[in-house]
């Protein structure tokens, strides 16, 4: 059987690349042809199965988050380091992202405005949710929320492991019955993690991290 017509198959990689130099070429798999979304590259991936690692390559400079991204999968979003990858949220009213794979992993990225406005409890983190998976030697900085209820502006650790992260200058705009405004953890371990300037407008306490499990 063949088909000949263009673009009749898509074969999707294993590997994609985010960044600013790129020239945002689908299907992102090398440098050159690096997407400018995060969103994108991560949408080009492989998703055949819930088992075969997939890898998100972030590259030197800045790249946009144009809205929440969710790891179910075995997929590793990599920076080349913390204080040179970063992602851009762009203050669009949406979480950044959700950890909830055992296999899911950030490592060398940072996460910057991000602003969550969702008035509800299980709102919670701006930044980043970790529900599984892990988050290692990344930075969450200048994420926050807009709504009463919403707790860790920074993150929100509720399962996995976050270590060797730096979390500052996160805040709530509105911080009524909000709670650990850098780190919310009811489970999972948090460990040599540095949480420093962040900020509780409303004084509700525990600007830097509310700690009520894990």
């Amino acid at each position: 059987v063949t088909n000949e017509a263009v673009g009749a198959f898509n074969i999707r990689p294993l590997e994609t690349y985010a960044g600013p130099e790129g020239a945002n070429e689908y299907p992102y798999d090398t440098e050159a042809k690096a997407a400018h979304s995060l969103n994108d590259a991560v949408s080009a991936l492989w998703s055949g199965d819930e088992t075969t690692p997939t890898t998100v390559h972030v590259l030197r400079g800045v790249v946009t988050l144009d809205a929440t991204i969710p790891v179910t999968r075995p997929i590793s979003i990599v920076g080349a380091g913390a204080d040179v990858s970063v992602v851009n949220g762009r203050n669009g009213g949406y979480q950044g992202f959700v950890l909830n794979h055992a296999a899911a992993l950030m490592q060398g990225v940072c996460i910057s405005n991000v602003f969550y406005n969702f008035q509800d409890s299980s709102a919670n983190g701006a930044g980043a949710s970790i529900r599984n998976g892990t988050m290692r030697d990344c930075r969450v900085t200048r994420c926050h929320t807009g709504g009463a209820y919403q707790s860790g502006a920074g993150l929100h650790v509720t399962g996995g492991l976050v270590t060797g992260t730096e979390i500052d200058n996160n805040y709530h705009n509105w911080s009524y019955a909000s709670y650990g405004t850098g780190l919310y953890q009811t489970g999972g371990v948090v460990s040599n993690c540095w949480i420093h300037h962040n900020v509780d407008l409303c004084q509700n306490g525990a600007a830097g991290a509310t700690v009520a499990g894990g």
